[in-house]
C-alpha cells in the first residue's frame, strides 16, 4: 500500500507542476483592456449621409493626433474665467501663470503617464506633452491608430465637393479609466469643412447717414499723406493645427 502511494504521489507531482506553470504565466501577463468608453463627438456629423466611403487608408501611412484632456475641478474653470474677467469680481485681472495654470486645472502626471503608457503600448510614439498637461501629442501608423482607438480609418469622398479626405467610421473608444480624462482626439480625419462667417443683414432703401465725411476729408483730418498699400506689414493667423 505504502508502495502504491509512493507511485501515485510520483504521478501526480509532475501534473501538478505542470499545471501551476501556465496559471502563473497568466497572472503575470498583461492583461487586455476589457472595459472600454467612447470619446463623444469625435465623428464627422453626417458623415454616412454626406460622403460616400472608397476604401481603407493605407496600414502603414503615418498620421499625428492630438488628445485633448479635461481639465481637473469640473466647472472650476469657468468660474475662474468668469470670475478674471468680471471688473466687479475680486478675481479680475489676477492672470495665471502657465505653471500656475497646469497645477490648478491639468492633469496629474500620474495620468499623462498612464496615458502615455497605453499609446506605447499600441506602438504610437509619444510626442510633445503641452504646457498645463491637457494635450499630448502622438503620432504613428494608421494600424497603430486603429489598434489604440479601437476605430477603423477609412478614405472618403465628399458627396458635394467631390475631394476626397480619411476619417474614423465610428467614436474611437480607449481604456474606460483613460477615456474618463479625454475629451477629444483631433487628427484621426482630415476633412477640410469651410464655414461662411458672413451674417446677412436687411437693409431699408430710404435709410442714409444724415452727415459724414469723405475720405479726402477724414484724410486730411488726421494729417495723413500719401497712399498706405499695407507693404512692409505683418500678420499672423492663430489655428490649433493643420489636420
Amino acid at each position: 500500500m505504502t508502495t502504491r502511494l509512493k507511485l501515485l504521489g510520483l504521478v501526480a507531482a509532475p501534473a501538478l507542476v505542470a499545471a501551476a506553470v501556465p496559471a502563473a504565466h497568466a497572472a503575470n501577463a498583461p492583461q487586455p483592456h476589457a472595459t472600454r468608453a467612447a470619446i463623444a463627438g469625435d465623428v464627422l456629423p453626417g458623415l454616412k449621409h454626406n460622403a460616400a466611403r472608397t476604401g481603407s487608408v493605407a496600414a502603414g501611412k503615418r498620421i499625428s493626433v492630438a488628445i485633448s484632456l479635461t481639465p481637473r475641478g469640473g466647472r472650476a474653470l469657468d468660474t475662474f474665467v468668469a470670475e478674471v474677467s468680471d471688473p466687479h469680481s475680486s478675481s479680475y485681472g489676477h492672470y495665471l501663470t502657465k505653471q500656475q495654470f497646469g497645477a490648478r486645472f491639468g492633469r496629474t502626471d500620474a495620468e499623462i503617464k498612464q496615458l502615455k503608457d497605453y499609446l506605447r503600448a499600441q506602438g504610437l510614439t509619444v510626442g510633445k506633452v503641452h504646457s498645463g498637461n491637457l494635450l499630448v501629442d502622438a503620432d504613428g501608423t494608421a494600424a497603430q491608430l486603429e489598434k489604440a482607438f479601437g476605430t477603423k480609418l477609412s478614405t472618403w469622398k465628399d458627396a458635394r465637393t467631390g475631394r476626397s479626405f480619411y476619417a474614423n467610421d465610428s467614436a474611437p473608444t480607449l481604456p474606460a479609466a483613460i477615456a474618463s480624462i479625454v475629451s477629444d482626439v483631433a487628427g484621426l480625419n482630415n476633412r477640410v469643412q469651410l464655414h461662411h462667417q458672413a451674417t446677412p443683414h436687411t437693409v431699408s432703401p430710404h435709410n442714409g447717414p444724415g452727415g459724414g465725411y469723405t475720405p479726402a476729408q477724414l484724410k486730411g483730418g488726421y494729417n495723413v499723406s500719401g497712399t498706405y498699400t499695407g507693404s512692409g506689414q505683418k500678420i499672423a493667423l492663430l489655428e490649433f493645427d493643420g489636420f
